[in-house]
């Protein structure tokens, strides 16, 4: 006879049960990208995974909380997604690393969209050049571009520049 526990065990240690993201036949074609494109996907929905838990913990902190579960509910997909997709297993450390890419300027190694925005102005403003004279810099992860630092410090996508664009990064916003 089996055993229901056996069974539930057997169950709950399958992949598509643990991450349902994997059940959806859209992960299939996704999963079949490229490694590098994969890698690329996962560093991005990591990134919306920590985004999405600080605005979670802010509306929490505001007492706004079908506001905070929705947050929290975006990290929890994004973080199961990054999960599904991730072309192997990456040890701590090995992450992929972003860089700003400046013509005539050493590399810059960010940890975060912020954090190259700031290191862009930090050279900006060293340097005394105005707009016309400093050149833009591109943003990559592991040396896939995924956006460009205009002069002022946003980071914008990689497609032609029209007023409805929004930046990926905005340096004026607060990031919560």
């Amino acid at each position: 006879m089996l055993d229901p526990d056996d069974h539930a065990r057997r169950r709950s240690a399958r992949a598509e049960v643990r991450n349902p993201i994997l059940s959806l036949p859209a992960f299939k074609a996704l999963r079949a990208l490229d490694p590098p494109v994969r890698a690329l996907l996962v560093a991005l929905l990591r990134d919306l995974q920590r985004d999405a838990r600080v605005r979670a913990q802010h509306s929490w902190d505001r007492h706004k909380p079908p506001v905070a579960a929705y947050w929290a509910a975006t990290g929890v997909c994004a973080g199961h997604a990054a999960k599904a997709l991730r072309p192997e297993r990456r040890r701590r450390g090995n992450a992929l690393r972003m860089i700003v890419r400046q013509p005539g300027h050493a590399d810059l190694i960010a940890c975060d969209w912020a954090d190259a925005s700031l290191l862009y102005c930090r050279r900006r403003e060293k340097s005394g050049l105005g707009a016309s004279r400093f050149p833009e810099a591109t943003v990559l992860l592991d040396d896939i571009p995924v956006g460009r630092l205009s002069y002022n410090g946003r980071i914008w996508p990689l497609i032609p520049w029209t007023p409805d664009v929004e930046p990926i990064y905005d340096n004026r916003q607060p990031c919560v």
